[in-house]
């Protein structure tokens, strides 16, 4: 299983945060913005416009989450959903249960469930 850390990577950069290539500390920054000198590292390792910034913490963060949730499609929010539900099934035929279970789940739930309907989990070896 992807720890963490690479799961916020992960969906940082489908957000649209790219990878700084010039720092040797594999920073980071949102997207729409520019860096300006060089930002020292900070002790996440991701650093914007000369000070450290952390990344969103998609998977304990519910706000987090519901920013990347907002760019799913339709068509992925179906596939999403089943994930959520813990299986895959067309989530207009699951029970109110089954949407009751999607809304309750955590943000680590949901961090994962966004990876895998994007086909960007990937299982530990």
């Amino acid at each position: 299983a992807m720890t963490e850390h690479e799961q916020r990577v992960a969906i940082a950069e489908w957000m649209g945060w790219q990878r700084i290539k010039d720092f040797s500390q594999g920073l980071m920054m949102p997207p729409g913005t520019s860096v300006c000198g060089y930002p020292p590292p900070s002790p996440s390792g991701f650093a914007i416009i000369g000070k450290p910034i952390e990344l969103p913490d998609y998977t304990r963060d519910l706000n987090a989450m519901a920013e990347a949730e907002a760019k799913l499609s339709h068509d992925e929010w179906r596939i999403y959903l089943g994930f959520v539900m813990g299986v895959r099934i067309i989530p207009k035929l699951a029970s109110i249960e089954e949407f009751h279970k999607a809304w309750q789940s955590t943000s680590g739930q949901r961090a994962e469930a966004l990876l895998r309907t994007l086909g960007l989990w990937k299982e530990g070896k």
